[in-house]
């Protein structure tokens, strides 16, 4: 079972992207601290969709404040959970510290995060 304090929102700092320029703006962000089963090192917070404003909720990692893909988002919080928490049980424990590892990386070094979010244009045509 996750922990989910539904009842007492918090302020977190999300980093916000905005290519094709790559400026990363730090946001306060209202939202809800999440802790999933398996990943307890790793803090997440779940909130509104601020990118999108469609009303559902997204689930951020806290720490670089990256999102999980806008495809898991819902207007039930406990889905957006679930479905977060499914995509971290295939992804696994290693290579998700691998992954916020990355991120902190790219935060770090805007050339970085520039080809990096090229490569994944590219390949998204």
């Amino acid at each position: 079972m996750n922990k989910t304090d539904l009842k007492h929102k918090r302020i977190f700092n999300i980093r916000v992207i905005y290519p094709p320029s790559i400026d990363i703006t730090i946001k306060p962000i209202e939202g809800y601290r999440v802790i999933l089963p398996g990943f307890e090192g790793y803090e997440f917070f779940l909130h509104k969709n601020h990118v999108l404003d469609d009303g559902r909720w997204r689930l951020s990692e806290a720490t670089t404040g990256f999102a999980f893909p806008d495809n898991i988002n819902d207007v039930s919080r406990q889905n957006t959970i679930a479905n977060a928490s499914a995509i971290l049980k295939k992804v696994g424990i290693a290579s998700f510290k691998q992954k916020v590892a990355r991120a902190k990386r790219l935060i770090r070094n805007p050339a970085l995060l520039e080809d990096y979010l090229e490569k994944v244009n590219a390949s998204k045509q």
